[in-house]
């Protein structure tokens, strides 16, 4: 339910959030950007935008460092 609405039958691309897994749901083949940026691959957005966004996101969270890193490359702590 979001908003009193049920949205479990709803498709994916019109959600309006997105779910970001952390180390043990990456997918260990794709580097910390290209994990960061397939959560915001949704119809609407330009490759660019989804570069810009995910960039800032990995900012915001301290991670920029690592972006061509795959996630059993990162540190843990």
């Amino acid at each position: 339910m979001l908003d009193g609405e049920d949205i479990a039958g709803s498709p994916l691309e019109k959600c309006l959030f997105h779910t970001v897994f952390l180390s043990y749901a990456l997918f260990p083949h794709m580097k910390v950007t290209e994990n960061s940026e397939f959560s915001l691959k949704i119809p609407g957005k330009t490759p660019e935008e989804i570069k810009i966004n995910a960039a800032e996101t990995l900012k915001e969270f301290e991670l920029s460092q690592f972006t061509d890193q795959y996630s059993h490359e990162l540190p843990s702590r």
